[in-house]
């Protein structure tokens, strides 16, 4: 049962993530943005229906990360100065939040 939390979890967060990076670079980064709702999603439906992910949970981890990094890399370098970028006002805001 943990294990489709943190499953399902690990899903929801690829989405917040996702619709971040696309909000925030008004669509520059749309090939990560995409690739995370996407795989967010599939993380989600993987949850909730399968069960083959769940008993190799590791190896699953291991391809999503894999399939972050090629977008990611797909970006190119301007990309990731743009995520950078991004990533710092986010930690900002969170930092100036109450969720802490």
């Amino acid at each position: 049962m943990w294990k489709r939390a943190l499953l399902f979890g690990f899903g929801v967060a690829q989405i917040v993530v996702g619709a971040f990076i696309f909000c925030g670079t008004e669509g520059a980064l749309t090939n990560v943005s995409v690739s995370l709702l996407m795989e967010g999603a599939q993380s989600c439906l993987d949850a909730i229906f399968q069960t083959e992910s769940l008993n190799e949970l590791g190896k699953y981890l291991g391809k999503k990360t894999l399939s972050h990094i090629f977008s990611l890399t797909l970006a190119g370098t301007k990309g990731i100065k743009e995520l950078a970028t991004l990533s710092k006002s986010g930690f900002q805001i969170f930092k100036n939040s109450s969720f802490q």
